[in-house]
């Protein structure tokens, strides 16, 4: 529901090798190879989670991200891991590794979730139990060595190594109910699912391990988390950035000056530029230029009242489908790996469609922000 079925943003065409780090369970991976009939996909984790019976195309190896990876160098069209949060030490040291196995002309992608609770009308507060568990994850996430970067940090990463055309995308969830957009408040409820479901399973062995915690102050902790988290007067939010790049190719040298925009991601979206449009979204052919982004406005569902949120750049996007995140194992922890998914860095879909013929505000997903 997050990205309305894509499974990348990268403007593919016709890759015929693809690698997934981090795979997870594989779905992705899966539905990838059905995608690219004509590609091998190739899905690598640490934990041997994934299904047997799969496409033709597709492989599965153990393997460590972290590692020195055994395939060749230059021979991937497109490379791509999603929800590696607190599975890898050095970021920069990751994208390099990336950026030697991308063929010239490749892309690699990530879509990570920063842990950080946000609001923009101040209704979270440094004092909010989200506040307080965001910090605490960060700080524990730093203390096992696997720093959680913040949204805006990746792009500085991608260029330094090399990649060009980098494109940089923000996806702003809700937590639980409290937008009025019907599709925003489906995804705050999954998202409040999740944290309901597996909140505890994210933080025990952080805490205790690291933070020193005992088992029962988490869960006292958990108790008052959840609680907060149903607060529809509370209106957080998380970032998911989407940061993908090129790897240049011998001819960009001759055909283009440094800084000379590259090709735009394939988006199908119309930009809308009416303030508060009670026109119901659409979706057409048009590409989404993000220099032309036009401002428009949030509102919340109703509570005891309803506040506006304050303008943000927002557009209509087309993008892929949302996550569950399901409790670390103890095997994953022992190989260095503590991720909000049921393996090391790995994700679960969630087939949703819901009707967004009737929505009031034009706004298709979580809460696009684009920052050129």
């Amino acid at each position: 529901m997050l990205f309305n079925g894509n499974l990348h943003l990268a403007p593919l065409q016709k890759p015929k090798r693809i690698l997934d780090v981090g795979t997870g369970t594989g779905i992705w991976a899966i539905e990838m190879a059905d995608l690219y009939p004509e590609a091998v996909v190739i899905g690598t984790d640490l934990s041997p989670v994934q299904p047997t019976w799969v496409p033709d195309n597709v492989q599965f190896e153990i393997d460590d991200a972290e590692s020195d990876w055994t395939y060749r160098e230059d021979s991937f069209d497109y490379i791509h891991s999603r929800y590696l949060l607190a599975s890898i030490a050095e970021w920069k040291e990751y994208i390099q590794r990336a950026f030697r196995h991308c063929k010239p002309g490749g892309f690699f992608e990530i879509q990570e979730l920063d842990p950080r609770f946000y609001s923009d009308d101040g209704s979270l507060t440094d004092n909010h139990i989200q506040s307080e568990w965001g910090r605490l994850m960060c700080e524990a996430c730093d203390g096992w060595g696997k720093p959680v970067p913040e949204h805006n940090q990746y792009k500085k990463w991608f260029e330094e190594v090399g990649f060009v055309d980098v494109q940089e995308l923000f996806f702003k969830i809700p937590i639980n109910a409290w937008p009025k957009n019907k599709q925003l408040k489906e995804i705050g409820k999954f998202q409040l699912l999740n944290y309901y479901e597996h909140c505890e399973g994210l933080s025990i062995a952080l805490f205790t391990r690291i933070l020193k915690w005992q088992p029962a102050e988490v869960q006292v902790l958990m108790a008052k988390l959840r609680a907060e988290l149903k607060d529809r007067n509370i209106h957080s939010y998380e970032y998911v950035a989407v940061v993908y790049g090129r790897k240049p190719e011998a001819t960009d040298r001759l055909e283009r000056s440094p800084g000379q925009p590259g090709p735009e991601a394939p988006f199908s979206a119309r930009v809308h530029d009416s303030h508060l449009s009670d026109e119901p979204t659409s979706l057409s052919s048009e590409a989404v230029d993000p220099d032309v982004f036009r401002t428009i406005c949030l509102e919340t569902a109703p509570t005891k009242e309803t506040i506006d949120l304050p303008s943000m750049k927002i557009a209509t996007h087309i993008v892929p489908p949302p996550v569950h995140n399901c409790q670390p194992s103890e095997a994953s922890m022992k190989h260095g790996s503590i991720s909000p998914t049921d393996s090391k860095h790995s994700s679960k879909k969630m087939n949703l469609e819901p009707d967004i013929n009737s929505q009031k505000y034009p706004v298709v997903s979580s809460i696009p922000l684009c920052h050129p």
